[in-house]
């Protein structure tokens, strides 16, 4: 949006916040709140290439049970 349109910043930023703020909300509402690490656990669909990414890269970090 920014990029390409000749957008004010303070508009920018303010979508950028709300659109964030709606991600936050999304997040914390999932349940269960702890992550599986074990990619063989649930069924992934191409859509889930970053979380796939995320989840190996917290194994790679040592940790055992994903984040709360």
């Amino acid at each position: 949006m920014f990029l390409n349109y000749e957008v004010p910043e303070k508009e920018f930023k303010d979508f950028t916040h709300t659109i964030i703020h709606q991600d936050v909300e999304a997040v914390e509402s999932q349940k269960p709140l702890r992550l599986p690490l074990d990619l063989q656990a649930e069924y992934h669909l191409p859509s889930d290439r970053a979380t796939v990414i995320y989840r190996k890269w917290l194994k790679n970090q040592g940790v055992t049970f994903g984040t709360v």
